[in-house]
């Protein structure tokens, strides 16, 4: 008696159960509408809905291919005024016609907010519909790809909890406040394309993610998100972008930073007053860089992109990101050392500070050679005015030269004569080898005459040559003051351009001697004995030093980036 009467409970409740699950049949897309707008109260709820398409009353309301809808009318063909809660929704193509054909409402708007949880299927979609209030799905069972595709949100979409492995396809479409996307345990997709959003959280566990071309007025939110294949973002660029507890692809992640520049932010507020201002962190104020946790939270989110931009090469990305996460470590050590003027946080502070200006953080070099030139040439100009022993061209130097010229002015010498004049010891020198190889031909090896002759004829020759070019191109041919006015004029102007070039000779070689000086201090290759004197000489000590450091940091720079 006991067993039937078990037997008979378990029937009873299996016949309410298929009650409760009972779906309820609605021949059309318009009856179903229409239903809506009739319903004697001010919300329509329903459960368990088996809404078919009509071909023949739903022209207009519903389309099986894309093809359908590249015509949409302007004005929506229908307007639903009452706000929607469904549970269990699912549509069914029309008994005359393919079963599994993709179903997508269109030209419809919606006035009210509308709920439905638990859709089933497969391939949905809204096209070229119109929420004027908030739209959200919970337990979507939507096999394939939920559509959304040249549509336009008033306010918020709300698309929770997918069921089975499906996708979101969002494309050419306008949300005016907040799109949240979360998956629990499921492998979902995310595809937006063309569209204009306000703010975009994202939560779960997906395939893939790529957005293209997609306008993002105030930010995205990534919330303990694991993409587990590919993520891409791609011509979209975000003015505040948070990546809390975000595990990327190794290989297949593609975020170009250009497209995040400051953008990284902590605290995005989800469904905020968009008549406010949109509160996050970015440390940029004294108080935000001060606040020790949110500040190392937002450094590694800098970290999670440079490990993805090493992972692929990407090494135009990867040095633009670590200088703006270091630019931030910058204005933090500042701080740190207005706080508290110890030489620990004075040498961190002013260490970031130079390696800003000299290589930026080290990534690139190249800048590094161009710091190089301009310490070089500083110094250059300041060993300009101490020359060294290295300068031939010196103050006694030129003050013989000018002497000479004031005889060749005043005296009835010509400039072969002043140049025996000036050369006569170097002359002297040659006759007195001559001598010396003439009375000790017999005395000395054979070799040494072949070596020695040619020696004494070249440098004889060089003498006779420029002794003759200087006889021949003589213009005074005796004193100045005795000269014609004219020839005067004519002969000061010639020799005055002489003078001009030969002072610019003097200039060039002064500044090749002050920049040979100035790169030997530089590069620290040791002088032997420095050829300089007083305060010059403790100067370029000094440049080697600068020297070292610089060719220092410019090493370890350089080596970074090639191993990066």
């Amino acid at each position: 008696m006991r067993k039937l009467f078990s037997i008979i409970g378990l029937f009873v409740s299996c016949l309410l159960a298929a009650q409760e699950e009972e779906w309820r049949v609605i021949p059309s897309v318009r009856e179903w509408l229409e239903e809506i707008n009739n319903w004697p109260d001010s919300v329509y709820r329903q459960d368990n809905l088996h809404v078919f398409f009509d071909y023949e009353k739903d022209t207009g309301l519903i389309a099986t291919t894309f093809e359908e809808t590249d015509s949409l009318p302007s004005e929506p063909l229908f307007i639903v005024n009452k706000p929607v809660r469904v549970s269990g929704l699912n549509f069914a193509g029309d008994r005359k016609g393919p079963g599994t054909m993709p179903r997508r409402l269109t030209s419809i708007q919606f006035n009210g907010w509308l709920t439905i949880s638990r859709m089933a299927q497969n391939r949905a979609g809204f096209v070229g519909c119109v929420f004027k209030d908030d739209m959200s799905m919970w337990d979507i069972q939507s096999r394939n790809v939920l559509q959304f595709v040249d549509c336009d949100f008033e306010k918020s979409l709300h698309l929770y909890g997918p069921q089975e492995n499906m996708g979101f396809y969002i494309a050419n479409t306008s949300i005016k406040e907040d799109l949240i996307i979360t998956s629990g345990n499921t492998d979902a997709g995310i595809r937006i394309l063309n569209s204009d959003l306000s703010q975009f959280f994202v939560n779960g566990k997906f395939t893939q993610f790529r957005m293209d071309s997609t306008n993002v007025r105030y930010g995205m939110r990534l919330s303990n998100v694991t993409i587990s294949n590919s993520f891409q973002l791609q011509n979209t660029s975000l003015p505040a972008l948070e990546l809390i507890g975000t595990d990327f692809p190794e290989l297949h992640t593609y975020i170009p930073f250009h497209n995040i520049e400051n953008a990284l932010a902590l605290d995005l507020p989800i469904g905020w007053d968009r008549d406010q201002d949109l509160v996050k962190y970015k440390a940029e104020s004294k108080e935000e860089i001060m606040d020790t946790q949110r500040f190392d939270n937002l450094i590694a989110s800098y970290y999670t992109l440079l490990e993805v931009y090493k992972s692929r090469g990407e090494l135009t990305s990867y040095n633009a990101c670590y200088i703006e996460m270091r630019d931030k470590v910058t204005a933090r050590s500042k701080l740190l050392y207005n706080q508290d003027p110890s030489f620990t946080n004075f040498f961190a502070y002013q260490i970031n500070r130079f390696t800003r200006a000299f290589s930026d953080y080290g990534t690139r070099p190249e800048k590094a050679i161009i710091v190089f030139f301009q310490v070089v040439l500083a110094f250059s100009i300041f060993y300009f005015f101490f020359p060294s022993s290295w300068n031939t061209t010196n103050n006694r130097t030129m003050m013989r030269r000018l002497s000479y010229l004031g005889s060749y002015f005043t005296s009835k010498e010509g400039l072969s004569d002043l140049f025996e004049k000036e050369a006569k010891e170097d002359y002297k020198d040659y006759e007195e080898f001559h001598q010396f190889i003439s009375s000790s031909e017999k005395r000395l090896p054979i070799y040494f005459q072949w070596l020695s002759k040619p020696l004494y004829r070249v440098s004889v020759s060089r003498f006779n040559l420029s002794r003759r070019l200087l006889a021949s191109g003589d213009i005074l041919k005796g004193e100045w003051d005795q000269l014609p006015k004219a020839k005067q004029v004519r002969t000061s102007i010639l020799i005055g351009l002489y003078l001009v070039i030969y002072l610019i000779y003097v200039l060039i070689i002064r500044c090749l001697n002050a920049i040979t000086l100035s790169l030997n201090a530089f590069s620290t290759l040791g002088f032997g004995e420095i050829p300089t004197r007083g305060l010059a000489r403790y100067v370029t000590i000094i440049q080697g030093f600068v020297g070292w450091f610089l060719l220092s940091i410019f090493l370890v720079s350089l080596i970074g980036q090639i191993l990066n």
